[in-house]
């Protein structure tokens, strides 16, 4: 099983409560995977650099 983020959220809250989406208790899958794309030297690549110093 595995999420795909195509885009990134505003504040690490948003990031968080995705992935805690596949991340949870009762999940059948022994592992999951979390995949984020992003082009370099586009606005999501500023966005991403942004959230994680936050």
């Amino acid at each position: 099983m595995a999420v795909h983020h195509l885009d990134v959220g505003w504040r690490p809250a948003n990031m968080t409560q995705r992935n805690g989406r596949i991340i949870r208790q009762g999940n059948r899958n022994k592992s999951v995977q979390i995949f984020n794309y992003v082009t370099e030297g586009t606005f999501d690549a500023y966005l991403w650099q942004t959230l994680e110093n936050k």
